[in-house]
């Protein structure tokens, strides 16, 4: 496990021995005037690094240092303190986030405003969660919305946004393009309504990932937005089929970005959040790391009764909704998939979690349950 300290200029990471290349750091640290580092033997195999920096440049040294040892980019940090919001924007950026604030403002944030210059933006930060600094983020539009709840918190957030377009970030990914909105508004036209960089596939149904996912804010009101029955999972491939279903179409556009799949899930069930934050919002993991993590959290995640009622009764849900349109556009048979789903919903019908499915507060009660909610509550370092 990663461990990390922070004070005003010096930051620590313990770390196992032979993650990171000394040479690497080395030649980091030789362009760095004002930065320096050191590296010593912790207990068993691990190692610790030290890092020394004045106040105000720190967190860019740390930042991009790990940046740069793990391939991802090296951003300008300052902008959330230079750049607030247009006051007519042309696309709103909704960027929830119920904990991994680090992260949203070290590198989600910072990397939509990089590759936006040139363009009348504004952000809205919808907080999902508990235990954020809130603020870093004074000067963009704050909303408030429900506990972890995805379809919630981007409804709430395109509710409050002031755009034509508006643009959906999980919390978990980067921009790496200077042209996104160019690219992304000029895929809008016919009956394209929503593009996205990144779709996966429900046998053979559409699920785009809001990495971001852009529309017209029209037509997402349109459409209804997100389907708030559903409180985590099934709502990314619901809209995206639902969009279909209305004679319209996503499509998926060449955007430059990165999503670093997972990171909101793995905080909610890892047994020390605060430092799983830190580790993210300073880039400390690489990408592999991340997944492997994550992996872990989803089979930890789905060991709950209340979790695996949820997934079932959702595909049911969807089912119920859109068979009509799904009917000869999947891969396996539809009356196959309702009775595997059927099947998995019976054996916790008759379980303390059936009451998550009509009762909203049990809901955030158990979902609240899983979590290390007096690390997560710890402010940031």
């Amino acid at each position: 496990m990663y461990r990390i300290e922070k004070t005003d200029d010096r930051f620590v990471l313990v770390h196992p021995k032979g993650a990171f290349d000394r040479e690497a750091i080395e030649a980091f640290f030789r362009s760095r005037e004002g930065a320096s580092f050191s590296i010593r033997d912790g207990e068993a195999q691990e190692a610790v690094l030290e890092i020394r920096s004045d106040a105000e440049r720190l967190d860019t040294v740390v930042n991009h240092l790990f940046a740069r040892l793990n391939g991802y980019p090296e951003l300008p940090l300052d902008s959330l303190r230079e750049i607030g919001s247009s006051p007519a924007p042309q696309i709103s950026c909704i960027v929830l986030v119920p904990f991994n604030d680090l992260y949203a403002r070290n590198v989600l944030i910072p990397s939509i405003l990089h590759h936006s210059r040139g363009h009348e933006i504004e952000i809205v930060f919808v907080y999902a969660g508990f235990g954020v600094d809130l603020r870093p983020f004074q000067r963009f539009t704050i909303v408030e919305s429900e506990l972890a709840c995805i379809s919630k918190g981007y409804n709430a957030g395109v509710r409050q946004a002031r755009g034509e377009y508006v643009a959906l970030f999980h919390d978990d990914c980067y921009l790496d393009d200077p042209d996104w909105i160019g690219k992304a508004l000029r895929a809008l036209a016919g009956d394209v309504v929503c593009v996205v960089p990144e779709q996966d596939s429900w046998y053979g149904a559409p699920v785009g990932k809001a990495v971001p996912l852009v529309m017209r804010r029209e037509d997402y009101l349109g459409i209804g937005g997100y389907d708030e029955y559903y409180y985590a999972g099934v709502e990314d491939m619901d809209l995206s089929c639902s969009i279909h279903a209305a004679g319209q179409r996503q499509e998926v556009v060449d955007l430059g970005y990165r999503h670093l799949r997972g990171m909101g899930t793995t905080l909610v069930v890892h047994q020390d959040p605060y430092q799983l934050k830190h580790a993210f919002g300073y880039q400390v993991l690489s990408p592999q790391a991340i997944r492997g993590v994550h992996l872990e959290s989803m089979r930890r995640l789905l060991e709950q009764d209340f979790i695996r009622l949820l997934e079932a009764q959702y595909h049911i849900h969807f089912l119920d909704k859109l068979e009509g349109w799904l009917e000869g556009r999947t891969t396996a048979p539809l009356a196959a998939l309702r009775d595997m789903y059927e099947r998995k919903r019976h054996p916790h019908l008759l379980t303390p979690a059936i009451a998550c499915i009509s009762n909203r507060e049990r809901l955030l009660e158990e979902y609240r349950g899983l979590m290390n909610v007096e690390s997560l509550l710890q402010p940031a370092m």
